[in-house]
């Protein structure tokens, strides 16, 4: 999955080029703000994760060095709590179906994002709010 062009920023993109184009984005699409966003905010909520762990992985190895994932210590609670109770067994149901977002003009505005546009006045496309894009999310 390309997270780069799920947000619409270029591979070289600084962190903060990042932070301000999720920003405009979960603005947008947040399920408060549009019920049928949801899974959109989610696929961008991904790809800015994915995005950040990769830049600033860059920068600061989260691992131990030696190439191993650091594993945490439970010897403290040796005797008191059985390993099942500690890691959970269905973390395979957790896993979330491979997406794609697709940006694509909006067919009732032809790409323009407004029905009407007259010199001071113009009415907002309702199919895509004003916008011009229709965002939908394919299953890969």
């Amino acid at each position: 999955m390309d997270h780069h062009k799920i947000l619409g920023v270029p591979p070289d993109a600084t962190l903060e080029e990042i932070k301000r184009v999720y920003k405009k984005h979960a603005l947008r699409l947040h399920p408060d703000v549009n019920k049928k966003g949801a899974e959109a905010f989610m696929a961008v909520t991904d790809a800015y994760r994915a995005l950040l762990k990769i830049k600033l992985g860059k920068k600061t190895s989260l691992s131990s060095g030696s190439g191993k994932e650091a594993h945490h210590d439970l010897s403290f609670v040796k005797g008191r709590i059985s390993r099942s109770q500690v890691w959970a067994p269905d973390f395979h149901l957790l896993r979330k179906p491979r997406q794609s977002i697709e940006n694509k003009p909006c067919d009732t505005c032809s790409g323009t994002g407004k029905l009407l546009n007259k010199p001071g006045f113009s009415i907002p496309c309702p199919a895509c709010h004003g916008l011009g894009v229709k965002t939908q999310i394919v299953n890969i």
